[in-house]
């Protein structure tokens, strides 16, 4: 505790220096003043407890100085003893008074009355700071309180409560509480069972359980639950739950519950989509119908799902595939082609897809088509699609191999063709330019077997060259 300032005013060095002598304390700071002049400016330097105040000085006698001194705020309500001597100067007590006078001691002074007298006016003025400070303190604390108050009915989708342990009452709620919910506020104050009543049915047990465990164990029981709006929505909460102390004076320390209940309905709904795209993700990455390979910006392999790994023949070992760069598997033929694509997916986010060959598990060329594009908000990863085009390749292979065969065929049918057909057109015009009575009957039955000998074989012909047009796939 600071020391307590006493002003010693006096004109005389020796009557200073006795009252010192008397009043030597270790907790008080004793000052001096010699005159009514210095006391006025030591009084505007310093905080008095007490002033000690001789009324005959030369110059300021002490009932102007104490005029002067009750003018003033800071000291206005300083406590002051006046000094007098015993036979000339009592007839100024009634004087003193009048300017504020809280006693006096006459010359020559008993030590011990001093004493006592100062003990009494210093003890008054400690109770008076302490309750000034009190009341200091309890109106910071109340400002402090008004202020939290106001912070927490100002956080967003938030409730603030507080309940008492016995029956779980609610003795406190955030007004933000009426605008997430839809409640009255004083709702909340009427049912002792209000908070847990409104909590989604289902989820009552495990709101129950974080009660339990903030009571038993002391620690911050936090979870995830519903609680049913006012007109029949339900909306997810992050609770957390914790144990305090009220400090009732004369009683002893009461608990109470107090929560923070914050809604994260769109966030929990988020996670949900978020959760569902990642299924809907790992099911098309590992459904083995496109290698998905993710790799950093120098074409190092970071991950791949099993179609690639099984593509390339390697283990699906992560740390074998991490190795891996895309030019470890591409020959050196494609290395351009692989390069520009790495261009475009940098300037564009990404590639248009492009062919090249990888190496397969036993060195065999593997045809493949890939298309990269630039994983969402990153600059260095991106996630290449592979398709492997074996399947596809050797069906074109036959598909071209068929259509040669056919115009191969083609062109002996279409020479093959020409005999008959000049043999039936020949006889057909001999026919027309002679008189068919002019001819005997075997010159005409030659004819007629030559054009049907004709006939026969194009027939063959063009059922050879219908199954060319059927195994070459085109009309």
């Amino acid at each position: 505790m600071p020391k307590l300032n006493i002003l010693l005013v006096d004109d005389r060095q020796e009557n200073l220096l006795t009252l010192e002598s008397v009043l030597t304390d270790p907790n008080f700071n004793l000052v001096r003043a010699s005159s009514g002049e210095q006391a006025l400016l030591k009084s505007l330097k310093n905080d008095f407890a007490l002033i000690l105040l001789d009324v005959h000085m030369p110059v300021m006698d002490g009932f102007e100085t104490a005029d002067i001194l009750r003018s003033r705020e800071r000291t206005a309500d300083v406590p002051i003893i006046f000094i007098t001597a015993v036979y000339h100067e009592i007839s100024y007590v009634l004087r003193a008074y009048k300017l504020g006078a809280v006693d006096y001691v006459t010359k020559p002074f008993e030590p011990e009355v001093l004493r006592a007298k100062v003990a009494v006016f210093t003890e008054l003025y400690q109770r008076t700071q302490n309750l000034i400070e009190e009341r200091e303190l309890r109106q910071r604390m109340d400002l402090a309180r008004l202020s939290y108050l106001d912070v927490l009915n100002r956080l967003d989708r938030s409730i603030v409560w507080e309940a008492s342990v016995s029956d779980r009452h609610l003795l406190f709620v955030s007004q933000q509480a009426e605008k997430i919910l839809g409640y009255p506020h004083h709702f909340w104050f009427e049912d002792p069972d209000f908070y847990l009543g409104h909590v989604y049915p289902e989820d009552r047990p495990f709101v129950e359980s974080l009660f339990k465990k903030a009571l038993e164990f002391g620690c911050d029981a936090r979870g995830e639950h519903r609680m049913v709006t006012a007109d029949g929505r339900s909306l997810w909460f992050h609770t957390g739950i914790q144990i305090e102390q009220i400090k009732v004076e004369g009683d002893a320390p009461k608990l109470k519950y107090r929560g923070l209940s914050v809604e994260i309905t769109e966030l929990k709904y988020s996670e949900e989509r978020v959760r569902r795209s990642e299924a809907k993700y790992r099911h098309v990455v590992e459904a083995n119908m496109l290698g998905y390979v993710f790799s950093d910006r120098l074409g190092i392999i970071t991950d791949a799902n099993h179609y690639f790994v099984n593509l390339i023949g390697r283990d699906l070992d992560r740390s074998l595939i991490q190795s891996l760069g895309w030019k470890d598997i591409i020959p050196a033929e494609f290395w351009a082609i692989h390069d520009q694509a790495i261009r475009e997916v940098k300037s564009k986010g990404i590639s248009a897809p492009f062919e090249v060959k990888i190496v397969g598990r036993n060195g065999n060329l593997i045809p493949v088509m890939i298309g990269a594009t630039l994983l969402e908000d990153s600059k260095d990863e991106y996630v290449a699609f592979v398709l492997d085009l074996t399947e596809q390749k050797r069906i074109e292979s036959e598909r071209l191999y068929a259509v040669k065969q056919r115009e191969e065929m083609l062109s002996v049918v279409s020479h093959d063709l020409k005999a008959p057909l000049s043999a039936i057109l020949l006889y057909t015009s001999l026919m027309i330019r002679k008189d068919l009575s002019q001819l005997n009957p075997t010159e005409i039955k030659r004819m007629a077997l030559a054009m049907e000998r004709g006939a026969q074989r194009m027939k063959r012909l063009i059922e050879d060259l219908l199954d060319v047009a059927q195994i070459g796939g085109v009309g």
